[in-house]
């Protein structure tokens, strides 16, 4: 994720699922077009009380979403005709009646952008952020859905520590892209009282000293995700402890070097530390 000026607007291919299925030994074929094993994975999951993928595809509304490449369209998502694009423009203009200046972070390999709203500006800044999922540029493939939740920027790099609050189910759950989607400057609303607790977290955290055992505790619930990052992290402790603010600086640097999901869960990682020290 690299901060950028402006999220990027590209407008999907979409392609009516009709036509004659053919299961071959390796691939499945629907009116002409070969689904990669995940879209035809989809598909028999959708078709699962049919009697065949053939009824399934003459009876349902299915598209195919996708996006020119090299070598030919990819074809990134299956949605049903309930399915309703992202609107970039719907979330600025709800989120800015809220909050004035915001921050767009984009991963061009993932097509997905981050846009945080800023309620507090500072050192840190803490804002309620918006997640595109996977392919959001596109207006979303149907598999990972809008989310939100705040984020504290550090303000020497680009990376972002990230804040759900589980506290209450309806602020972590995906959210389906349907027209049906909660009003985004009510979400914004909810999440400052929640801003105030991670501010509150982020200042007690920062002259915490953690002893280096707490480090290794901490970091063996996450070893298989993150473990080559938090052994730099200890190798440089030498034996001794450290302060919060440096450890958060630490992993924050070490985010900003990933892209795509390694970086966006080393920073729903630095959330979690500081949740966990509280």
């Amino acid at each position: 994720m690299k901060l950028v000026d402006e999220v990027p607007q590209k407008e999907a291919i979409v392609h009516l699922l009709k036509g004659e299925v053919r299961e071959e030994p390796y691939k499945v074929t629907v009116g002409g077009v070969v689904l990669s094993p995940w879209l035809e994975s989809k598909l028999r999951k959708r078709c699962a009380n049919y009697d065949s993928l053939q009824d399934g595809v003459d009876d349902k509304e299915m598209y195919l979403r996708g996006r020119d490449s090299p070598s030919g369209i990819h074809w990134f998502g299956l949605v049903s005709g309930q399915f309703k694009p992202i609107s970039v423009e719907k979330i600025s203009t709800n989120l800015g009646e809220v909050v004035k200046k915001e921050f767009v972070r984009y991963d061009a390999d993932l097509e997905r952008f981050q846009i945080g709203y800023v309620l507090h500006e500072g050192s840190p800044t803490v804002m309620v952020y918006v997640d595109s999922g996977d392919f959001g540029v596109y207006g979303g493939n149907g598999e990972s859905a809008l989310h939100y939740g705040i984020a504290v920027k550090d303000n020497t790099c680009d990376s972002w520590a990230l804040f759900k609050n589980q506290r209450e189910v309806s602020r972590d759950k995906p959210v389906i892209h349907r027209v049906n989607f909660k009003s985004i400057d009510a979400i914004a609303k909810e999440q400052k009282g929640f801003a105030q607790q991670v501010e509150s977290m982020w200042e007690a955290n920062s002259e915490r000293s953690y002893a280096k055992e707490e480090v290794e505790a901490f970091a063996s619930a996450y070893v298989k995700r993150c473990a080559d990052v938090f052994q730099q992290v200890l190798q440089g402790l030498n034996g001794e402890g450290i302060k919060g603010y440096e450890l958060m600086s630490r992993l924050q640097q070490e985010a900003s070097r990933l892209s795509g999901r390694a970086q966006l869960g080393l920073e729903a990682l630095a959330g979690e530390w500081v949740k966990y020290a509280n």
